[in-house]
């Protein structure tokens, strides 16, 4: 029997996005890669061009099963770094995560005045797009490191009684 598909937060160079993103298709791995509308003004006039963008340059969540897919393919990939890892395993990035992206992208896309305060948010509106997807890797690290604290906290209880 197969394992369950999670999803989990790839590494990658910000400048060849696009080539990972098209190596993972060709791999026949699911990704899922949010992108945010940013504008900026035009040298030649007083207007502004819009432009898609990774709304974390540098990393993608991929669907994976482990007992169908090794983590070891990604090392074949070109500018691929690896999974963000916590200690030695990958990092797993919760389902609720996910939606929460999902749902922040649809707000960003429509106007940023919608979104709400959250954590997430804050991450979405910093101005520097490296540093944003080094914050939100961050942000999922210290959310398994949470679970982790409190499974073991939890483990801890039941043994006790």
């Amino acid at each position: 029997m197969k394992g369950q598909k999670q999803f989990y937060l790839l590494q990658c160079s910000p400048h060849f996005h696009q080539s990972v993103l098209l190596q993972l298709s060709r791999s026949g791995i699911a990704y899922y890669n949010p992108v945010i509308r940013t504008f900026y003004k035009r040298r030649d006039c007083s207007a502004y061009r819009g432009q898609i963008m990774p709304m974390f340059p540098g990393y993608v969540f991929v669907l994976l099963d482990f007992e169908v897919v090794h983590p070891s393919c990604f090392t074949r990939m070109k500018n691929v770094y690896g999974l963000v890892s916590f200690g030695e395993y990958p990092a797993e990035v919760p389902l609720s995560v996910i939606n929460e992206v999902k749902e922040q992208e649809k707000i960003f896309s429509m106007n940023l005045s919608l979104m709400n305060n959250s954590c997430l948010a804050k991450i979405l509106l910093l101005a520097d797009a490296s540093k944003r997807g080094q914050v939100f890797a961050d942000y999922v690290c210290n959310r398994k490191y949470d679970r982790l604290k409190n499974d073991s906290y939890k483990r801890k209880a039941e043994t006790a009684t």
